[in-house]
């Protein structure tokens, strides 16, 4: 659920400030750089100085080490996740899994350790859209369809 939720997290606000505050300035930087060549210099200037402010805004605020650290943090929990499932499937831990009691000391470091604070509606909307993607397995298992892979694997 965490890595599901990191991951809204970067595709939610965080891809729109990068669009504010990455993007945009990107495209007045250029857009300036066109108009000091011509004859608008003042227009250049402005548009230039508002690039300037956007960027200086995206650098305090610490949005590359932010975003960083919640796909850091994503990928992560989704491979604990991973883990914890096979462990659980296994009941001898000599196959090189490790037991979930380490499982369980791993996740806990990984929270103890997390810098990126992830606000509890991402939290919530992580545990909706996983609600409703075993909703949609056990709907396809009751039809009678073939899950996902079984239909690309037979495409």
């Amino acid at each position: 659920m965490r890595s599901e939720a990191y991951r809204l997290r970067l595709v939610g606000r965080l891809w729109w400030a990068n669009l504010c505050f990455m993007v945009f300035p990107a495209t007045l930087a250029t857009v300036a750089a066109v108009c000091a060549a011509g004859k608008y210099k003042d227009i250049a200037a402005w548009l230039a100085g508002g690039a300037a402010v956007l960027t200086a805004i995206h650098k305090t605020l610490k949005c590359d080490e932010y975003q960083a650290e919640c796909l850091r943090l994503s990928r992560r929990y989704q491979g604990m996740a991973t883990l914890a499932d096979a462990a659980l499937e296994s009941e001898a831990t000599s196959d090189g899994l490790p037991s979930p009691q380490k499982v369980i000391a791993a996740f806990s470091e990984l929270e103890e350790s997390a810098t990126a604070v992830l606000p509890d509606r991402y939290l919530r909307a992580a545990e909706r859209s996983i609600r409703e993607q075993d909703e949609r397995h056990r709907e396809d298992a009751t039809h009678g369809e073939p899950n996902r892979l079984g239909r690309k694997a037979t495409a």
